[in-house]
């Protein structure tokens, strides 16, 4: 399904195209999911900041490669319903900020926290699990 882009007035389908360049977004091989990128937009509204892209679809060569660390069933690969998941560059009150409204929303199945080091993210998702919804640390 293809996405009217024109709807989201903080975010362009170049942020959230896969980084190795592949262009697949552009090109019609891969998706988003509207839903993750309705619930990301609402989230920015609510913040009153810019969430920064870091990550959100990532093709299966771009994700196996050691040096991206992603998941073999990444929220982030389009397997027929769209990338489902975004990594947003923020951290310390940003990050805890975000963190608080992503969770008041209780829309995101996924959330992951990296505040440690360099790269700090947090990971968000709408990918269904079998188990319920999930809230990790990549410490």
């Amino acid at each position: 399904m293809s996405i009217n882009w024109g709807l989201f007035r903080n975010f362009e389908q170049s942020e959230y195209e896969c980084k190795c360049g592949c262009r697949s977004l552009e090109k019609g091989e891969a998706t988003v999911s509207v839903e993750l990128v309705k619930y990301v937009q609402e989230l920015r509204d609510k913040c009153g900041f810019a969430l920064p892209i870091n990550s959100a679809l990532r093709c299966k060569k771009h994700n196996d490669d050691p040096k991206t660390g992603g998941h073999p069933t990444s929220a982030h690969v389009d397997t027929g319903q769209g990338c489902m998941a975004v990594d947003l560059g923020v951290d310390r009150e940003k990050g805890r900020i975000v963190l608080q409204y992503a969770l008041d929303m209780g829309v995101f199945e996924g959330i992951g926290i990296q505040q440690r080091g360099s790269s700090r993210f947090l990971h968000l998702d709408v990918k269904k699990r079998s188990g319920g919804k999930a809230f990790w640390s990549y410490a």
